[in-house]
């Protein structure tokens, strides 16, 4: 068995013996807005019926019948093999839709292909509503509109070879879609466009574009209607059996060596109660009771872990590990077998503690100052540790560098919410400290995010539009003449100003700008932290405004218009028609003049460079990724703001070297030489393409931002 460099890969195999359920009826709501059900349960033949009696039958080509927890299943393996599902033009849907379909299929066999569960053929703008595995092996639901297409795509590898009941509400009357799997949310999107029929011929299951489905469909619904939450999750119960979740690895910190327990987890989702028989090498034969609703992990081994931090303990390496082969697991039963092979795939990394706060810097935000901090928690631990010790979380003000709030959950969930009282702290940012102590009292581990609280009043932000917000409006707000404005940047990030009137603005030291009455207002940009600013006025400004902006980036200097009769785009043109709009400017000069000019006006340059490995054909180590960014085409560090990396994407040679390139990463952010500066990867594909990736999370890890690549046209 092929085990990639970083963790554990396994296959596990499940069968259940003797256990068709007689499943709860789901009820009569749940036929309601039915367009089109699909049972599977003739175990024979070329035509699978809809029940429903709409007349949307499917015509069966090469597949096979085989059992289903829920009766008979098809069974799909090849090109060849196809459903086609008739009167599609009734089955053409608009407004709110609702798709739920059981599926046992692998994502992480044949990547990069296309693998449809059900949808439309033809462009992606022609789908009404396609459901398939992508080539990044993740569940993606999309549509169109006969213009554009949109996606819907879950977080990394969730279909593991076993019964997953995955369902899409696409609620075009609220605009929001929700992909659920086996009853819970695993994403969620604003829709920019509602669901619209289109000009697609056909629908079907099997081969479409460049791949085919592998696996079993089993009871497709499409609904004319949005199903609610607890429909969802009342549907996913009717029907449900012995769930299988994707093995994970989890920190053990408890020895004091940092190490992996690889496990996997079973779920009993049926009304009645279960045994199990688990065994496979290396794993001690087992037998397990399930009570209806009630679960087991087991214990597949152990993984060695490197830290991807020298002074941090929220980011792992999983190192190499022997294989464990395959578990059996068979469900005790009278009159039936149902086998799964269910692969885990190799994880790559481990994040004991991982916390996400949500920004109150939105579109619409209440009035007046924040109220509450919302964060979400997952501890990746051995639920044994989990119930001995202790989730503490703390607000520090980074104005202060004081506790402002402690808050302490014992015995915490492996998930949960969180949602602290921040009415009575001065608005803000934050440093939020999350840490899982021992039943000891010792931090096993722990992370640091940034918490903002926002003003109200005066210094409340108010948004513009999606890249702009304002931050004072002098005049509008009543401070035009006062000498010291207080404001709030919502998070690190790009702050314009400009002044008019007989005047000068500064940031402490920092002389920002000068104006004179009678003259065009002056403006300055500066990359500042989230929290609490003071700007300094001397004089008599006439306007004063102080906004968050984007980063502005002129990419690159030097280059020639493609268009040649625009002429050479030198700096003395650039100066008059386009730099006093940028603050970043991406260059493979520096020491120059026009270096020095851009510099003092406290904008950033950024070294432009080619990523490791992508086009040279190099060995590359992380010590000699770390000399490279260190002095990335010779320069002295001093000289630059950060470096721009091009590029990254799924099957990138840039990528072969990713252990030493996540290793050089963490040692370049502890560098002190390298303090405040920036290394931007440009990104094509990789963010949220898997959710244990071990590159985005380390260029995130150390604070960093990137840039995705997308073509237009």
């Amino acid at each position: 068995m092929n085990i990639r460099t970083a963790g554990m890969c396994l296959g596990l195999v499940l069968v259940s013996v003797g256990c068709r359920t007689v499943h709860a009826d789901p009820g009569a709501s749940l036929a309601r807005g039915l367009v089109a059900h699909w049972t599977f349960d003739e175990g024979k033949g070329a035509v699978a019926r809809d029940v429903t009696g709409n007349g949307h039958d499917a015509t069966l080509k090469n597949t096979d019948w085989v059992p289903s927890p829920r009766g008979h299943a098809l069974h799909f393996d090849s090109k060849e093999d196809l459903a086609e599902y008739a009167n599609i033009d009734t089955m053409m849907l608009s407004g709110d839709v609702t798709l739920a379909v059981w599926v046992r299929t692998d994502g992480s066999v044949a990547p990069n292909t296309h693998r449809l569960i059900f949808g439309d053929a033809g462009y992606a703008v022609m789908r009404n509503g396609n459901l398939a595995v992508d080539g990044y092996q993740r569940l993606s639901f999309e549509w169109g509109n006969g213009e554009s297409s949109v996606a819907l795509l879950a977080p990394g590898t969730l279909m593991n070879g076993a019964w997953r009941h995955v369902v899409v509400v696409a609620d075009s009357r609220a605009s929001h879609a929700t992909m659920y799997l086996d009853g819970a949310v695993v994403v969620e999107m604003p829709m920019p466009f509602p669901i619209s029929k289109t000009s697609a011929k056909r629908r079907l299951t099997g081969w479409f574009y460049n791949g085919f489905l592998q696996g079993d469909l089993d009871d497709i619904r499409l609904y004319s209607r949005a199903l609610s939450p607890p429909e969802v999750q009342q549907l996913f119960r009717s029907q449900g059996e012995i769930t299988v979740d994707a093995g994970t690895v989890v920190y053990d910190g408890a020895g004091g060596v940092p190490q992996g327990r690889a496990t996997v987890r079973f779920r009993n989702v049926s009304q009645e109660p279960r045994r199990l028989e688990v065994s496979g090498p290396g794993v001690p034969r087992q037998e397990i009771h399930l009570k209806p609703g009630t679960g087991k992990e087991v214990a597949l081994g152990t993984v060695p872990l490197t830290p991807v931090w020298s002074r941090r303990n929220d980011l792992f390496i999983c190192g190499e590990s022997k294989p464990t082969g395959k578990l059996t697991i068979t469900t005790m039963g009278a009159d039936h077998a149902d086998t799964q092979h269910v692969p885990l795939t190799s994880q790559t990394m481990v994040e004991p503690i991982h916390v996400v706060v949500q920004d109150p810097w939105q579109r619409e935000m209440p009035q007046g100052k924040t109220k509450q901090v919302t964060m979400d928690v997952k501890l990746s631990l051995p639920a044994e540790q989990l119930s001995r010790g202790m989730l503490r979380v703390r607000l520090v003000s980074r104005a202060t560098g004081e506790e402002a709030l402690r808050r302490e959950v014992r015995a915490p969930a492996a998930a949960m919410p969180l949602v602290l009282n921040v009415r009575k702290l001065p608005w803000g940012a934050y440093e939020l400290q999350t840490s899982f102590l021992d039943h000891g009292g010792r931090e096993v581990t722990s992370t640091t995010r940034v918490a903002t609280v926002l003003p109200g009043g005066k210094q409340r932000i108010r948004v513009l539009n999606n890249l702009v917000s304002e931050l004072v409006d002098a005049r509008a707000r009543g401070v035009l003449k006062q000498p010291r404005i207080e404001f709030m940047n919502p998070r690190h990030g790009w702050v314009w100003f400009q002044a008019a009137g007989t005047c000068a603005l500064a940031l402490g030291e920092d002389a920002l700008l000068r104006s004179q009455g009678g003259q065009p207002a002056a403006e300055a940009m500066r990359l500042l932290p989230a929290g609490r600013h003071v700007l300094v006025v001397d004089g008599t400004p006439a306007d004063l405004a102080v906004r968050a902006i984007p980063a502005l980036v002129y990419n690159v200097y030097p280059s020639t218009p493609r268009i040649t009769p625009f002429g050479s785009n030198s700096w003395k043109r650039l100066r008059k028609h386009m730099l006093p709009n940028i603050n970043m400017i991406e260059s493979g000069l520096a020491g120059t003049p026009e270096h020095r000019e851009w510099l003092a006006q406290g904008k950033s340059w950024i070294a432009n460079i080619q990523a490791p490995g992508l086009i040279d054909k190099e060995e590359w180590t992380a010590d000699k990724m770390l000399a490279l960014w260190r002095a990335p085409r010779g320069w002295d560090l001093a000289g630059v703001s950060g470096i721009q990396v091009d590029e990254y994407y799924s099957g990138a040679k840039s990528l072969r070297f990713e252990a030493p390139l996540v290793t050089s990463l963490a040692r370049l952010s502890e560098d002190p030489d390298f303090a405040g500066k920036l290394w931007i990867p440009f990104l094509a594909g990789k963010y949220g393409a898997t959710p244990d990736n071990l590159f985005v999370k380390t260029v995130l890890g150390a604070g960093w931002p990137f840039s995705e690549e997308v073509y237009l046209g």
